[in-house]
C-alpha cells in the first residue's frame, strides 16, 4: 500500500475516532441544550450567528457533514468526518465504507454560513438550526422543485488542538 494512502487512512482512522468518543458532549463541555432554530431566517440573522461563531475563535476542528435531497449530492450519500484549519479543508473521508470518489468533498463551517446567506437572499432557506453555544449551523433545510431540495447538515463539532 502506497505511503501517502496509508498515511490518509491513519488520519481518517483518527479523526472518526475522535468525533465518535465526544460525540455525547459538547467541545467546551456545557450541558445539552436545545439548538436555536430560525424559520425562514434573514441574511442578517445568519450572520449575527456566524460573528458569535467567528468570536469562539475555533479555528482548527472535526465534525461530521452530510447531505440529505438533492439530485447530485456531493458526499455520495455518506456522511463525512471532515476537518478544516483556517480556511482550509484538510479532509473530508467518509464515516464508514469506501472512500469517495474525485466529486465527494465537504464543507468547512465559513462554506455552510456562505450557503445560509446565499440560500436565505434567494429565498429557498426554510429552515436554520445552529449549535447553541458555539453558534455553527448544524441543519439547513433548502426548497426548491423536488430534486434540487434537501438539507445540510453538520454535527459533533470538535475542536482541535
Amino acid at each position: 500500500m502506497p505511503v501517502r494512502r496509508l498515511l490518509r487512512l491513519r488520519r481518517a482512522a483518527r479523526l472518526a475516532a475522535l468525533v465518535a468518543a465526544a460525540a455525547c458532549e459538547h467541545p467546551l463541555g456545557a450541558a445539552v441544550q436545545p439548538p436555536v432554530v430560525l424559520q425562514t431566517p434573514t441574511a442578517g440573522e445568519i450572520l449575527a450567528q456566524r460573528d458569535r461563531w467567528l468570536g469562539a475563535g475555533v479555528t482548527h476542528y472535526a465534525f461530521v457533514y452530510e447531505e440529505t435531497g438533492f439530485l447530485i449530492c456531493c458526499t455520495e450519500g455518506r456522511p463525512l468526518v471532515v476537518e478544516v484549519q483556517g480556511d482550509s479543508l484538510l479532509a473530508a473521508v467518509p464515516v464508514s465504507g469506501p472512500p469517495c470518489g474525485a466529486g465527494c468533498g465537504g464543507k468547512s463551517i465559513a462554506t455552510l454560513f456562505d450557503l445560509a446567506v446565499r440560500a436565505a437572499n434567494d429565498g429557498v432557506l426554510t429552515t436554520i438550526s445552529f449549535d447553541p453555544v458555539l453558534h455553527y449551523p448544524t441543519r439547513m433545510d433548502l426548497a426548491g422543485p423536488p430534486d434540487a431540495s434537501g438539507s445540510e447538515l453538520a454535527s459533533d463539532l470538535k475542536p482541535l488542538p
